[in-house]
Order: structure tokens, then sequence, then C-alpha cells
């Protein structure tokens, strides 16, 4: 047992674990490994990347010829040029060199340049010489491993990465525009027009217009875009106005916005938003605002004057305008005052007109405007706004004393009372007069009058007889001799005549009777009895002067 114990301990005594090593053999194959990599990622970084790029047609590109720029910068050279597998375009194969690594991005846009005339821009003349080649465009996006692009026929209006705006508009024909027309902002060109396309679907125009920036804060909500194509004429009051755009809108046609006239600054706009294209500037100053309220109006008398367009005012402040005057159903319906059938008209009422924002909220706020001015008196009238030419618009004014009044619906729209002016209510009463004329017996009454005018002459007649009858002759005569006395009878009082020299004498010796008189009286009053014992009495003796001698 002792000898086994030993002879095991002899035996793990004598194992002995080797050590572990790395050979010198294996540093070959880990250099080749690392100088392999290092081979490699330098080949990367010396050789670009091998993209492919799909046209409709190969014209004017040529293999190891063709070269691919990007702002006239030599990138790459087209090395394999091949139709596609549809037989429906070709497949450009390009070699591009490293640094055009980074022009590689989602949006990364490539086209062929090639002499195009196209309105009044002409590009691309100096292929004519040097030949085609391959125009490269990219944005700020992030980098892409995308390696397969679809080529534009046509180089881009707007190059990819432009900062700016780019907007749709919508219109129900082409007009002169074009791709490439101008945008133009109170006559100053600030982008273009990058597409033009008929949807069939709708059946309007559809225009891609991209604004450069700093330009695109002046798009709000409220921008009104038309058509500046050419020069526009306007003959109004005022006289002939007319519009005449840039040179090359007048060649070209171009696009013009602006805010219509009294409107604020609106909010800012998102790309690809929608606006209408409107035919002319005047065109924007009719209808300016994009929320609305329509109401429908009755009118019994005549419309001739009143056409779509025309204003409708409150006191003599446009709040909206006339839509569309409607055919009236002729049942044969008359009433008793022969107006007629009323026929309506739809007028449309803005409420940023009326102060109120122009959003879909201030509807609501203008109609319970209305409601409450239509209960308080407010009535739609006709009103003349030319004499010269007859035009009518519609005018909303106060009558206090009408009984109160409420909007009612009217074939889905809300209905608006109305009332007649100062000028029609004359003419209906002229009309009346002359229907109560028309219906007076004036055969009857001519008969009347002829027969009156006989009697009168009968009369006449026989006063005539009167008057040349002798006895009324003779009494003429009478009165005539009457007349001459009486006036010799007035004659003889006149200051010269002896029949007032006479009376003149006479009164005057009744005046000395009538002083003999008096002196009587006053004698009587100091001696009563004068009449029974006279008295005599002496002269006042007369004094003589000192020795004067008696004789």
């Amino acid at each position: 047992m002792r000898g086994l114990h030993a002879m095991s301990e002899t035996e793990q005594g004598a194992l002995v674990e080797p050590s572990r090593r790395i050979s010198l053999i294996w540093l070959v194959p880990l250099v080749a490994v690392i100088l392999g990599v290092w081979l490699a990622v330098q080949a990367y970084r010396q050789t670009g990347p091998t993209i492919t790029i799909r046209f409709e047609n190969g014209e004017g590109i040529e293999r190891d010829a063709t070269l691919v720029k990007a702002r006239n910068v030599e990138i790459g050279v087209v090395t394999d040029l091949k139709l596609s597998d549809d037989l429906q375009g070709v497949m450009v194969t390009a070699e591009l060199t490293p640094e055009a690594r980074r022009l590689l991005r989602d949006d990364t846009q490539f086209w062929v340049v090639r002499p195009r005339v196209r309105g009044v821009n002409v590009s691309g003349l100096g292929t004519l010489l040097s030949g085609a080649y391959i125009e490269a465009s990219t944005s700020d996006g992030a980098l892409s491993n995308k390696r397969a692009f679809e080529g534009l026929e046509q180089a881009p209006v707007t190059p990819a990465g432009t900062p700016g705006l780019r907007l749709q508009l919508t219109s129900s024909s082409s007009g002169d525009l074009a791709v490439g027309s101008p945008v133009l902002y109170r006559g100053y060109a600030v982008g273009s027009v990058e597409q033009a396309l008929l949807q069939t679907d709708t059946k309007q125009v559809l225009y891609s217009i991209f604004i450069d920036a700093p330009y695109n804060q002046l798009v709000t909500s409220n921008t009104r875009f038309w058509n500046a194509s050419g020069i526009s004429a306007e003959l109004s009051s005022e006289g002939v106005k007319l519009s005449v755009g840039s040179l090359q809108s007048a060649l070209a046609g171009g696009v013009a916005f602006d805010l219509p006239d009294g409107m604020v600054d609106g909010e800012p706009v998102a790309d690809s938003t929608m606006f209408s294209l409107y035919a002319d500037e005047a065109s924007i100053q009719q209808d300016p605002h994009r929320y609305h309220v329509d109401y429908v109006a009755l009118f019994s008398q005549s419309l001739r004057g009143l056409n779509p367009g025309a204003p409708v005012s409150y006191r003599g402040i446009q709040i909206g305008s006339v839509q569309r005057v409607m055919a009236p159903q002729m049942d044969g319906d008359f009433s008793t005052d022969h107006s007629g059938t009323p026929i309506p008209v739809i007028l449309r009422l803005e409420p940023a007109r009326m102060g109120l924002p122009d959003r879909a909220g201030a509807v609501a706020e203008a109609k319970s405007a209305v409601a409450r001015n239509v209960a308080e008196g407010m009535r739609a009238v006709l009103e003349t706004g030319n004499l010269l030419t007859g035009s009518l618009y519609v005018g909303l004014e106060f009558f206090p004393d009408l009984p109160s009044a409420q909007v009612e619906e009217l074939d889905g729209y809300p209905r608006l009372p109305t009332q007649g002016s100062g000028l029609e209510h004359m003419q209906q009463l002229i009309t009346r007069l002359l229907y109560n004329l028309n219906e007076l017996p004036l055969n009857e009454t001519v008969e009347s009058l002829r027969g009156a005018v006989d009697r009168l002459e009968q009369v006449l007649l026989s006063a005539q007889g009167i008057l040349d009858d002798e006895s009324t002759r003779e009494l003429t005569a009478t009165l005539q001799q009457s007349l001459v006395e009486a006036t010799a009878a007035l004659q003889s009082f006149k200051p010269e005549a002896p029949l007032q020299k006479d009376l003149q004498r006479t009164l005057s010796d009744f005046k000395g009777a009538m002083q003999s008189l008096d002196r009587l009286a006053d004698r009587l009053e100091a001696n009563p009895n004068a009449l029974v014992f006279p008295s005599r009495t002496s002269d006042d003796p007369v004094p003589e002067a000192p020795g004067a001698r008696s004789e």
C-alpha cells in the first residue's frame, strides 16, 4: 500500500504542463489580412461609387466620353450605356470620383444638358462644341447608399436644395403660362413656374411654382395670385387703365401675387399650399376673401342693370357682391299690384369686409350679426349706381318704422327681407298712375267735355246777341253821357274854379262874424247890463311932450 502510494506521488510529480506561446508563423497571415484591409480601404477611398441612371433616351450620351458634372465640375464619366429591361428607356452606368460620394442623397437629381430653347430662356449653348453632359444637383439632406436614380428629361427650374417656398396654383385655363415663366411681386421676379399639368379628374390646370428665399416671406394666407401675361386693359369710369408686366412676362407669360386692396397680412403658409389663380389683377379685388356666406333676396321690380359682381353695400361700405341673378319660375301667378313673380338674387357677404377675421369661425358671427340687424329693421334695397349706365347695386339700409322680421330659409339659402327704395317707390307710383289713367273712361270723359264746350259756346253766342241789341247800345250811350256830366261837376271843385273862390269868400265872412260874436260875448261877461244901459267911454288921453302948447 505504501509502495502504491509512493508511486502515485512519483507519477504526480512527473506531470509537467507545457507553456502556451504564439508561434511567429501566425504573424504572416495576420499581416496579410491587415494589409488587405488597408489596400481595400485605400482602393475604396480612391475609387468612387458606381451609379445607374435611367433616361427615356440616350441622345448625346456616349460611353467613356460623356462626363458627369456638378456645378460645372467633373465628378465622373459614363462607363456603360444600354437599353433597359422593359425597352422603354436606357440605363446609363457612370463611375464617379470619390469626392462625389457626398452628393449621393435620396433627392439627388440627374439630367442631360443639351442646347434648349424654352420660352425666353436659352440654355446649354456650350454643349454645341463640347457635347452633352450629365448634370447632378443635390440638397443638404442626409447621405444615402442609393445607387439607382431616375433621370430628368429637362433641367429642373429650381435645383434641389434651393431655399424657398413651393406652392400649388389651380386655374380653369392655362393662359400663356409655361414652365420657366417668372413669378412677380410688384414687377420684381422672385420665383418661377416649375410645372404645368392638366388634371383630368377636375379639368383644372395645376401649376407648381417656387418662390426663392427670402421672398417667400411675402406669401401669407391672404395672398392672391393672378395671371400677369402680356398687357391687360381695364375700362372704368376713371378712364382706361393699362397694366404691363415685365418684358419676360409679356413674351413668356408670368404669375404675379400681392394682397388685395385693404387686406391685412395673413398667417404664414407651408409648402404645397393650394391657391387659386385669378384671370387678372382686377379679379382679385372682386372676391378677395376666402370665407363668405350666401343669402337670397327676392325683388319684385325690374333688375335690368343688376349684374353679377355688383357690390352689396352697408350704408355705402361694400361688404359683399352679387353672385347670381336667377330666373323666376313663371307659373302665371301674378300679384295684384302687377309687379310679377319676385326674382331671386344670390348675395355673397364676406365677414372680412365686416371687420371680422377671414377664417371659418367668422361665418357664424356674420350670420348672427345679420339676423340681429334684420330684426332691428335692416332690409335689402336696390340702388342706382350710375345714372348714365343704369347700373344697379344692392344696399342694406335700416327702416326703423317697419315691423320686426326674421331671416328665413329659402331653397337652402338664408333669405334677406327686401324693401323698395325711394326711386323704386316713385316708379311704382308712376306705374300705378299710368295704370289708373289707362283704366279711366276717357271716351266718355271726352264726350262730356265736348258737350260742355258746346254749351259754353251757346252761352257766349247768347251774350253776344245781348250786346248787339239796340236797347243795349242806347243804354251804353246814356251811361257815357252820365259819366261826362259827373266829370264836369267834379271839375267845378278845382281850386281855380269860380265856385271854389265864392266858397272861400263865404267862409272868410263867416269867420269874421264869428270873431265879432266872440268879442260881444267877452263884453257881456265883463258888463252884463251893457245891453240895457249903454255907457260911453272916453278915449284914453294922449300925453303931450313938455313945453308943448295947445292950440
